[in-house]
């Protein structure tokens, strides 16, 4: 827990005003679980330490970067399951076709004949 003289000298070399951290905070609620947990426990950024409150102003960017990028993955992820599920399926439905394909056709004179 950083004291009122670091928090102090912090936020001078930060430019900010506690009012500003109190917003940042107010903000990060909604998007750091961590820090709504914090909330819930009665905690403020107050009770953080120098290197955590200095993280505060951009950390509700980090946060979206993070979830849109999590958003990303999921969509690709289900995207790839839908197609490897429609390439089974379509294997299930014409496995015969598909074998007989790879099956060697010799050619006679006369007709084709499949030779197994």
């Amino acid at each position: 827990m950083a004291t009122k003289t670091e928090i102090k000298a912090l936020l001078k070399s930060m430019n900010l005003t506690e009012e500003d951290m109190d917003n940042y905070w107010n903000e990060l609620i909604e998007t750091n679980w961590k820090i709504k947990s914090l909330n819930d426990s009665f905690k403020t950024w107050r009770d953080m330490n120098t290197y955590i409150i200095a993280q505060l102003p951009t950390q509700k960017q980090k946060d979206i970067e993070s979830a849109e990028l999590k958003a990303k993955e999921e969509a690709e992820k289900a995207k790839a399951k839908l197609a490897k599920e429609q390439e089974e399926e379509y294997y299930d439905t014409h496995f015969e076709e598909i074998m007989i394909k790879k099956l060697p056709i010799k050619k006679n004179s006369q007709k084709e004949k499949l030779v197994i």
